[in-house]
């Protein structure tokens, strides 16, 4: 999401969500500031047939930006809403993107020569997406009530709709994915696991529980909440 490579380079976020964040180009031994967008803040970087995309955090007033060498940026103006992304993802050779709390959108061809496909709303829209990932060439809604596939007929379906007794804002924002398995993580502490055999809590919340105990004991300032998620090919890490 914030690191990719294009070309010859590796290209990396210099700020998440930060008026001024910004874009650098590894060039050897040291990072090269290639791009600042003063009054945007940017979300995130995603590489898609020799070109680089950047998401903002605001779907209505900072279009999305794109370059084909990572010096030379050019922003989206498309008609309407299709010149906004909060996030940009490729699945089966495709460009998606998030607008917004939970409209998506697909495209061979996001700069200004081409278009997207007409947008869909992902479940309730009362309701935010946290991320997209990608398992077995699907693409996964992580949304604070539910998990939602899209196939590869374009078909939606919930995963674990039972998510729904925890809705809570930040429910998901850590989502990965780890031996084939979709890992959603819980604000209350729970992680789950969701694949092709089944799905489960691979961190009973009884568990969390007693770490939080033991950490909110030693850090006034701990809230009890799973703050990350990464995946290794051995192993799943979670920050608490």
């Amino acid at each position: 999401l914030y690191v990719c490579v294009a070309g010859r380079h590796v290209y990396k976020m210099t700020g998440w969500a930060q008026p001024g964040a910004g874009i650098a180009a590894y060039f050897g031994t040291t990072y090269v500031f290639q791009h600042s967008a003063a009054a945007a803040s940017l979300t995130g970087l995603c590489e898609y047939n020799g070109v680089l995309y950047v998401s903002t955090n605001n779907a209505t007033a900072h279009a999305y930006a794109y370059s084909t060498d990572g010096t030379s940026w050019t922003e989206s103006t498309l008609a309407s809403n299709t010149k906004y992304a909060t996030q940009f993802l490729v699945v089966r050779n495709t460009l998606h993107k998030l607008r917004g709390t939970n409209i998506h959108a697909s495209s061979t061809d996001g700069t200004n020569t081409g278009s997207w496909a007409s947008e869909d709303t992902i479940g309730s829209s009362g309701t935010n997406v946290s991320r997209m990932v990608s398992l077995n060439d699907n693409l996964v809604f992580a949304k604070t009530d539910t998990v939602v596939n899209l196939d590869g007929a374009s078909n939606l379906r919930e995963l674990w709709p039972e998510i729904r007794s925890v809705d809570r804002a930040g429910n998901g924002i850590s989502v990965t994915v780890w031996n084939d398995h979709v890992i959603y993580d819980v604000i209350n502490g729970d992680i789950l696991a969701m694949g092709s055999g089944g799905r489960q809590i691979i961190t009973p919340s009884l568990q969390i529980e007693r770490v939080m105990e033991t950490l909110v004991s030693e850090n006034t300032d701990f809230t009890g909440a799973a703050y990350g998620l990464l995946s290794t090919l051995s192993y799943l890490y979670a920050a608490l």
